[in-house]
């Protein structure tokens, strides 16, 4: 992995009109590099 793929923050997921919204922590470097939320 290199520092290109971590730097780039992922998106926030909040849909309009939502009743409920679960906080996690940070995403992991697997998952900054894999694209995704929580990838493991």
């Amino acid at each position: 992995m290199n520092d290109d793929d971590t730097s780039k923050p992922l998106r926030d997921l909040v849909a309009p009109d939502l009743a409920l919204l679960f906080v996690g922590i940070n995403p992991s470097l697997r998952s900054a590099e894999a694209g995704h939320h929580f990838a493991r």
